[in-house]
């Protein structure tokens, strides 16, 4: 499995944000740990573009002097061209699965899933798709598990979707392709939580 690439956009997303969108994404049903990468920085050379060489940035690990984020105020398609020119200059690559803390996503405690469209994807559509983009916002809590799936090829978009695409490339999750989290592991999660407010980190 890959370390996941996050883009946080948000204009009012400090560190503290950052640190707690890590932890809540975190596999909490499995314990595997922190398991994304925060692109900060917009330098092509250092990133691996199949995600297994990147430094997997710890929930908590971040302060207000090593957060200093480039891609504050960007869009979903400046980060969807960047990761474009990604591909172009590592043509072995494919960083097709990301995700994206918006304005939004703050507010409302959620976050973009994205992963590209293979040119043989049409779902039924007619015309053809033109979009490149496969897109769904889903919670923080939630976005793990169709992450996964997607990256080690277990499923596909249209497997945890209720709706969709539009002609955007915009899907509807399916909350309901999602298991509920054992009551013990909430408790856990939430007393991370809380000892990272104690600490002022989150």
């Amino acid at each position: 499995m890959s370390t996941g690439t996050i883009f946080i956009t948000a204009s009012n997303a400090d560190f503290k944000v950052a640190n707690r969108f890590l932890l809540l994404i975190r596999d909490w049903e499995y314990g595997s740990g922190d398991r994304f990468h925060i692109k900060i920085d917009k330098n092509h050379v250092r990133f691996d573009a199949n995600g297994y060489n990147n430094t997997v940035t710890d929930a908590g690990s971040l302060t207000a002097d090593n957060f200093t984020n480039e891609w504050k105020g960007a869009s979903l398609s400046d980060v969807e061209t960047w990761m474009l020119e990604a591909t172009r200059q590592d043509p072995t690559g494919d960083p097709s699965l990301w995700i994206l803390l918006d304005d939004e996503g703050v507010e409302q405690q959620t976050c973009i899933l994205a992963e590209r469209r293979m040119p043989e994807d049409n779902y039924g559509m007619d015309p053809k798709p033109t979009f490149t983009l496969n897109k769904i916002r889903l919670s923080w809590e939630e976005v793990y598990s169709p992450w996964c799936n997607l990256d080690i090829a277990n499923m596909s978009f249209d497997e945890f979707t209720a709706d969709g695409p539009d002609a955007e490339g915009w899907w509807e999750y399916d909350s309901s392709s999602s298991s509920d989290l054992p009551d013990e592991k909430k408790q856990e999660r939430d007393n991370e939580v809380q000892r990272l407010k104690e600490e002022g980190k989150a």
